[in-house]
């Protein structure tokens, strides 16, 4: 009997290891972004749906892809579509979550609420960030009022360099994100440190790893994360990295350029690395094919909310 040849065979398996290492770290995951109502003046009387672009680029840049969690889906159906992607984006928006009993704003704490509970990872920036904070408070009156409008430095905490988010910067990149006038805010509301220590579930829960300061020197909390041990995986923003690689505005003009984009981007490869790590997929490729952002393109009508901002419309009537 012909002995096996044991040095093709190691080398057969390691090949197939290589492969299987590939496919699992190549693995493109799905973030599932809740949608914005328009118009923004009555969130009663909704008739479409808005998509911030910015975001929906700077995760696809990132290996990622986007799926739209509707904002007229019941709870059925979210639960579904969360079941099947491996990650959620609130992103930045015109509107303060305050009433929970307003249809948008108790299935944004619905999908809050499963997403942490479930381990899937939860990025929120500006608005959403005030959502994530405000969900984990149980406090719809957490936020206070701000003025911030400009580019502006991140005061980093003292646990900065131990924190998850910033895990890819490099000894410069602290330094500029602390010094350098160039990540980008603009909000109207925030959450101050006395407030967010003075709560129990914030500060059980998240870590503060940057500050910041708005137009009239009132200091606000700019970066937060889940803390070391916990099951959930959440990250938030004051400010707005999507801008950096994005905005196309003429008066968005920033200082070292090159170094802005490598936070950018760096901020987001981790909360995506994050979502590859979670092991939720879909049945299959058709399946999938129903809710990508980029094979529902043909729907959602291109406009803009200002013009600054592109925006994606999905009409409600096309569902």
């Amino acid at each position: 009997m012909k002995k096996p040849n044991i040095k093709i065979s190691f080398c057969y398996s390691f090949y197939i290891l290589i492969i299987s290492f590939y496919l699992i770290s190549s693995k493109k995951p799905v973030i599932g972004m809740y949608g914005l109502v328009e118009p923004i003046s009555d969130y009663s009387k909704y008739t479409k749906e808005a998509i911030d672009g910015g975001f929906v680029r700077w995760m696809e840049a990132s290996g990622a892809e986007v799926v739209v969690i509707h904002i007229w889906y019941n709870h059925e159906q979210i639960i579904s579509l969360l079941n099947q992607i491996n990650g959620v984006l609130f992103s930045a928006g015109p509107r303060r979550p305050l009433k929970y009993d307003e249809p948008w704003e108790s299935n944004a704490k619905f999908i809050f609420d499963y997403a942490k509970n479930n381990g899937i990872p939860i990025w929120g920036t500006c608005l959403g960030m005030q959502m994530i904070t405000a969900f984990m408070a149980e406090d719809n009156n957490l936020l206070e009022k701000y003025n911030n409008l400009g580019l502006e430095n991140v005061l980093l905490s003292d646990s900065a360099k131990e924190s998850k988010i910033l895990s890819l910067f490099k000894e410069k990149d602290y330094h500029n994100l602390n010094y350098s006038y160039t990540s980008f805010h603009i909000h109207k509301h925030g959450i101050s440190p006395s407030s967010f220590f003075s709560n129990k579930n914030l500060r059980e829960n998240y870590d503060v790893i940057g500050y910041g300061y708005d137009n009239d020197g009132k200091k606000f909390i700019n970066i937060i994360e889940s803390k070391k041990g916990l099951k959930h995986k959440i990250f938030g923003t004051q400010f707005h990295p999507e801008k950096n690689p994005f905005e196309r505005a003429n008066w968005f003009k920033f200082q070292n350029p090159m170094d802005a984009l490598r936070r950018s981007q760096f901020l987001v490869l981790k909360f995506i690395e994050e979502a590859r790590n979670n092991g939720n997929k879909f049945i299959n490729d058709f399946e999938k094919s129903k809710y990508t952002f980029i094979n529902t393109y043909e729907k959602p009508k291109v406009g803009t909310y200002n013009k600054n901002i592109n925006y994606y419309y999905f009409e409600i009537n096309d569902f």
